[in-house]
């Protein structure tokens, strides 16, 4: 812990590797109120006429002396794509998803396996759903095609699926899909 003395006056102990000038908020902003540094009339910026990625000006060290030229460059342009391409990752609601290589778009796997087993397309006003409400279980027998309205209505009734319940699901949206 370091002993620092606030412009107000009032001393206050902060660790050393916290950089504090300000024993608090409330503080900070009166100081800075009575006394502006940045942005008056006549300010130079410290990075002006710097191009690409800056120096720090905290450390005073690049990304070159940190990592050395080769992982900088990568880690460079990494930054400025900002697309790791091909990459799986959980989106918000829990399900596992995809980047494509070519496109750049995301994909949800459980569809691509969907289709993969089933048919080509997911038909407009369907949706597939997980039997034993698992999102990262992409097993096709775990997949099942179902139309909004019944998926709705399996999630929000407390309903638990047996054996029966499941087969019946199947048959009911095959009948369904083919008309038969």
């Amino acid at each position: 812990m370091v002993k620092i003395k606030c412009k107000c006056g009032r001393e206050f102990n902060v660790p050393s590797w916290k950089n504090r000038k300000f024993c608090s908020m409330p503080c900070s902003v009166k100081y800075r109120k009575q006394n502006p540094v940045a942005w008056t009339k006549g300010h130079t910026p410290w990075n002006k006429g710097k191009r690409g990625l800056q120096v720090s000006y905290r450390k005073g060290k690049t990304w070159s002396s940190i990592w050395g030229d080769k992982k900088s460059n990568k880690m460079k342009t990494n930054l400025r794509n900002k697309k790791y391409k091909g990459a799986i990752s959980l989106n918000k609601d829990g399900y596992l998803r995809k980047r494509s290589p070519t496109t750049g778009k995301y994909f949800m796997i459980h569809q691509q396996v969907w289709k993969k087993n089933n048919y080509p397309r997911l038909p407009k006003g369907f949706c597939i759903h997980h039997l034993d409400n698992n999102k990262l279980n992409n097993n096709p027998q775990n997949l099942l095609l179902l139309d909004f309205g019944t998926h709705t209505r399996l999630h929000h009734t407390g309903m638990k699926h047996t054996e029966e319940a499941k087969e019946r699901m199947r048959t009911s949206q095959l009948k369904r899909r083919y008309k038969l």
